[in-house]
C-alpha cells in the first residue's frame, strides 16, 4: 500500500511569488495496521458512516456501495440547501478562479439537521461542514 500527496502549485503568492522547496509530490510505501473505509483524496472516515443511506465519500458513495446488507438512518430526507456545494469551493487567487472542492459539502456525517427556507417553502438537510445556513 502507498501514501501520495501532491500540492497544485509550484509557485506560491504568499511567499512573495518564490519557487516552493521540494518535489510537487511525495510517495511513500506503508504498512496498515487496520483497514479503514477511504474517501477522495485517501483519506478514512469514521466507521459509523458506513451504510448510513448518505454518501459520505464525496461524490462517489464508495461508502455504501461496499455495503452487504443495506443498513439506513431514517432521517427521511437528504436533500441539501440550494448552492450548497458553492460553499466548500477553493479560489485561486492567482487565476482568479474557482478551483476544486476544498471541503465536503455533500456528507452528512450521519447527523440529522434539518432548515426550513421560507422562501422555497421547503425543508432542506444541513450538511455536516455547514453550521449554518441563511436564506435570502
Amino acid at each position: 500500500m502507498f501514501q501520495t500527496r501532491s500540492r497544485a502549485m509550484a509557485v506560491h503568492t504568499q511567499f512573495g511569488g518564490n519557487p516552493c522547496d521540494g518535489d510537487r509530490s511525495e510517495t511513500r510505501a506503508c504498512e496498515t495496521t487496520q483497514g479503514c473505509p477511504l474517501e477522495e483524496g485517501w483519506q478514512c472516515i469514521n466507521r459509523a458512516l458506513l451504510c448510513n443511506g448518505d454518501q459520505d465519500c464525496e461524490e462517489d458513495g464508495h461508502d455504501e456501495q461496499v455495503c452487504v446488507v443495506e443498513k439506513y438512518m431514517t432521517c427521511g430526507m437528504s436533500v441539501p440547501p440550494p448552492n450548497i456545494k458553492d460553499l466548500g469551493l477553493g479560489f485561486d487567487v492567482v487565476s482568479g478562479k474557482r478551483r476544486g472542492s476544498v471541503i465536503n459539502t455533500v456528507s452528512f456525517g450521519g447527523q440529522c439537521r434539518k432548515i426550513y427556507s421560507g422562501v422555497h417553502k421547503t425543508l432542506y438537510r444541513l450538511p455536516l461542514s455547514t453550521i449554518q445556513y441563511s436564506f435570502l
